[in-house]
């Protein structure tokens, strides 16, 4: 689930990347999707 704080849905580039590497196991293998 994602929780969005009062102070906004401030997202940072290491967070996607921590969440792209949780979701996709071997990015490589998905083009870099």
């Amino acid at each position: 689930t994602v929780e969005w704080h009062d102070g906004g849905h401030e997202v940072r580039p290491n967070e996607i990347e921590a969440a792209r590497r949780l979701f996709a196991p071997a990015p490589a293998a998905e083009g870099g999707k």
